[in-house]
């Protein structure tokens, strides 16, 4: 939807199925030179929060920030103040002090 172009899917509900398709999806980022350090699929899948967080800020961060012209300091301070704050309500999730 970001970019407009359309990925290949692996069907099925195992595991795997999963597993390959995140790794496609992330193939797929970094080709688009989405900044992807020490990020992988099992990571993702196993709902490991501080991965989600960083696959998210990195999305935002290529399509968002970097096409518009932003200081991506800024833009990184207010996306992870929205973090915190998000998941303040909710007492299963550590409270976030920065993003590493």
């Amino acid at each position: 939807a970001l970019t407009g172009n359309r990925l290949s899917v692996t069907k099925g509900n195992l595991d795997f199925h999963h597993l390959d398709n995140l790794d496609r999806a992330l193939k797929f980022l970094r080709s688009d030179r989405v900044l992807l350090v020490n990020l992988t699929s099992r990571d993702i899948h196993a709902g490991k929060l501080k991965s989600i967080l960083v696959l998210i800020e990195a999305v935002i961060l290529r399509y968002h920030v970097r096409d518009a012209g932003k200081n991506q300091h800024q833009v990184r301070e207010l996306v992870f103040h929205w973090a915190k704050e998000i998941c303040s309500k909710y007492s299963s999730v550590k409270a976030l002090h920065n993003f590493s």
